[in-house]
């Protein structure tokens, strides 16, 4: 292996399985790590030569498929699709549960394996076990995405009923379809993407190889101990100081530009802190996102802050372009001749648009850059498509296969010298029957279909449009993913949604309910496709039983569904300004920026660009697409020098800035950045062991802090009533200095 590809593995550890839900992860502008020395020879090993089996993964005292695994595999995961709900709803990302069930998993039931006698849950947990434990936690953990996307947009739209406790039926079902059409297309992938062309998936690669120095001997359990205390410590800290901030904002709230002002006479800071937000809130959630992430993207991610919400937006209100800070203009989407009030444009609305297309055009041309990728990926659709129905017209079926993968083989070794049709290491009573994947593919893609046209008016040629290209994007997407660590769902999801703005109708209504749904589709699909293939790599490295894995993610996914719908129920119950857009001067405790995203590309396609987006926004648009392309090129390309490749910015975290009028969260996560970067420079080794496990305890913590957030409120707790006041600006000094009116209507 280079030392290229090596440095690229090495650098996904500190940013595996985080995940921007409008648009791709990052893949080479963070920087590089340095592992220990078991870790780097589990990379090492499982990249160059995975077929090698693996010491202990191969014990026969392993039994991978327990009670135990799966049920706290599913806990695991299901805390995790708590964490990225909240996440979701604040910035509009997500992280995944590979490394956090792998970690917790083994630092709960591998002691208690020795306590406890066998019948009791004890016995030997070997790696096997504990990566059924992981792909349950992923399978339980990935049903996010559209629950902070598209889902909240059909109710910012009326498009669903008033209260969402009158839709519970109707967001089950669907959420049973978004779950299972994608894991059982992702069955028959394995063989394709993992056996054949063997490739890398960085994040699967670091799980398995975390799993295996964790079971390799006495000094990894230690050390996978270690880890796990770690993630617990930081995991509890983040919780309580959430759950205690709704009574004492102040412990992390500071308004330090609002009191200088105030003591100084100054307007202008006091407007930058309490319109503008330029205020210091270290949420422990975003500092972990920055330890995770690396500099690169929160650097861009807090320079775009700073671009957007300290430049631009204060611009555009002083030069009077718009009227307030924040705030979407009102759309009667009963009139179809009704359009947005442009008149009383925002900045929030304003900027809204040039960070969308930043996302998406970047995404678009990242994608584009990686053209081999896609290519191998629509040709071996298409080769393993004739390779089928081939096979299936021949009466020796045997010899017809051999001769077309001969064929398939032969095409696909122009496109990659590595391509190799060999044995499945999995034994048959370990692998997933055919008529398992097969039957529930079929069941899951009608039982999808009935759902889209009975519970969403979408038509059964659309459902079925809509499901066809959620499998074709899904496979591109595990091709990119698997070449790149990119999960371009939000690409996929945006594409879908042009794709379908085709369909015409007369009712408006509809037109956009459509849109909406039949985008989350392909996105759901590619998401789920995605991370199920990326376990069976996981579990192919350890030697796991797909078979196990294929039952641990269909349990996950189960349990997951009813969880996922409760959560959202519950968001949606205690904050409603997250399923309708507030009033005038009515704060939210969410920005909820993918929701945004999704609802202004939906409209803008249904109503037309020319009626939705203010002309000097549209300028500004194209301006930015056109440099997004060019900037891509030179970044695919490599005109620049390597050792200033670094310094080019993320341009998928500065349109999610410009989206997300929340500075303080870039502001956090470059801190979290800075602190990473210090902490590599004066003790890699630590950094290695401890910095993602400190960062996902972080992260989940402050999620779950975020569900116990949600009940005060649910429980009719006025925060307003019981907060401590003092060090927080109150609304009534702001109409005493006579700029509350300036900031209109948006998040906290």
């Amino acid at each position: 292996m280079s030392s290229k590809k090596r440095n690229s593995l090495s650098a996904d550890y500190n940013r595996s399985s985080f995940r921007f839900e409008d648009g791709p992860r990052p893949s080479d502008e963070i920087q590089d790590i340095d592992l220990n020395d078991d870790l780097k020879s589990s990379f090492l090993k499982s990249s160059t030569n995975d077929d090698e089996t693996l010491n202990e993964a191969n014990t026969s005292r392993d039994t991978p498929l327990t009670i135990r695994a799966l049920l706290l595999g599913t806990i695991l995961g299901l805390v995790v699709t708590a964490s990225n709900m909240y996440l979701g709803f604040t910035i509009g990302w997500s992280f995944g549960a590979s490394l956090f069930g792998s970690i917790l998993g083994f630092a709960i039931l591998k002691p208690l394996s020795k306590i406890l006698p066998e019948k009791f849950g004890g016995g030997y947990f070997g790696p096997k076990e504990n990566c059924t434990v992981q792909t349950a936690a992923t399978a339980a953990g990935g049903l996010s995405v559209g629950f902070i996307s598209a889902i909240p947009a059909l109710y910012r739209l009326g498009l669903m009923s008033p209260a969402v406790t009158n839709d519970t039926l109707t967001l089950i079902l669907w959420t049973f379809a978004a779950a299972y059409f994608g894991l059982f297309f992702a069955i028959p992938l394995r063989k394709y993407f993992i056996l054949r062309q063997k490739l890398v998936f960085p994040s699967a690669t670091v799980a398995a190889a975390t799993i295996k120095s964790l079971h390799d001997n006495d000094s990894g359990t230690q050390s996978g101990l270690s880890q796990a205390k770690a993630l617990m410590v930081s995991f509890v800290l983040a919780l309580i100081l959430k759950a205690t901030v709704w009574w004492v904002p102040v412990l992390m709230e500071w308004h330090v530009l609002y009191w200088i002002g105030r003591a100084s006479g100054s307007t202008g800071l006091m407007v930058a802190d309490v319109v503008w937000k330029w205020r210091v809130e270290l949420s422990l959630a975003f500092v972990g996102a920055g330890l995770m992430v690396g500099t690169n993207t929160a650097t861009s991610f807090f320079g775009g802050s700073v671009l957007a919400w300290a430049v631009a937006g204060p611009v555009l209100l002083a030069t009077g372009t718009v009227k307030a800070a924040y705030g979407y203009p009102q759309l009667n989407l009963n009139d179809p001749s009704a359009t947005p009030d442009l008149s009383q444009t925002t900045a929030q609305f304003w900027l809204l648009w040039p960070g969308v297309t930043l996302m998406v055009v970047g995404s678009f041309a990242e994608l584009g850059g990686r053209y081999k990728s896609l290519f191998r990926g629509v040709s071996g659709l298409f080769q393993e498509v004739k390779t089928v129905t081939l096979g299936m017209g021949k009466k020796n079926v045997a010899e017809s296969t051999e001769v077309t993968e001969m064929h398939s083989l032969t095409n696909l070794k122009k496109l990659d010298k590595k391509y190799d049709d060999e044995e499945d290491p999995a034994l048959p009573h370990e692998q997933v029957p055919v008529l398992w994947w097969s039957l529930g593919l079929i069941s899951s893609v009608i039982f999808a279909t009935v759902v889209l046209t009975t519970f969403f008016g979408v038509t059964w040629y659309e459902s079925l449009l809509a499901i066809l290209l959620g499998f074709v994007f899904a496979f591109v997407g595990v091709q990119v993913a698997g070449d790149t660590d990119i999960a371009p769902i939000g690409s996929i999801g945006k594409t879908s949604q042009f794709i379908f703005s085709a369909f015409h109708s007369t009712n408006r209504l509809q037109m956009l309910r459509s849109n909406l749904i039949n985008g989350q589709v392909a996105a759901a699909c590619a998401a789920q496709t995605v991370d199920m293939v990326s376990d069976l790599k996981t579990g192919h490295l350890l030697r796991a039983s797909p078979r196990s894995q294929f039952l641990a993610q269909l349990i996950g996914s189960f349990f997951a569904v009813f969880f996922s719908v409760g959560l959202f129920t519950l968001f949606g119950t205690s904050y409603p300004c997250l399923l309708h857009p507030p009033a005038q001067n009515v704060t939210c405790q969410f920005e909820a920026p993918s929701v945004h995203s999704w609802t202004a590309v939906s409209v803008m396609l249904v109503t037309g660009i020319d009626k939705t987006v203010p002309l000097s926004s549209a300028i500004t648009c194209l301006v930015a697409a056109v440099g997004a392309v060019l900037f891509t090129i030179i970044k695919v390309y490599k005109f620049v020098p390597i050792k200033y490749r670094d310094y080019l910015p993320n341009l998928n975290a500065i349109g999610i800035a410009l989206v997300n009028p929340q500075p303080y969260i870039g502001f956090a996560m470059f801190f979290g950045a800075l602190v990473n970067l210090i902490w590599q420079k004066r003790s890699p080794l630590t950094n290695t062991l401890f910095c993602c496990a400190i960062a996902s305890g972080l992260i989940a913590g402050e999620g779950i802090g975020g569900i116990i957030e949600a009940l005060y409120t649910l429980s009719g707790l006025n925060r307003d009533n019981l907060a401590v006041k003092w060090g927080i600006p109150q609304a009534s000094d702001l109409v005493n200095l006579g700029i509350s009116n300036l900031a209109g209507s948006s998040g906290n």
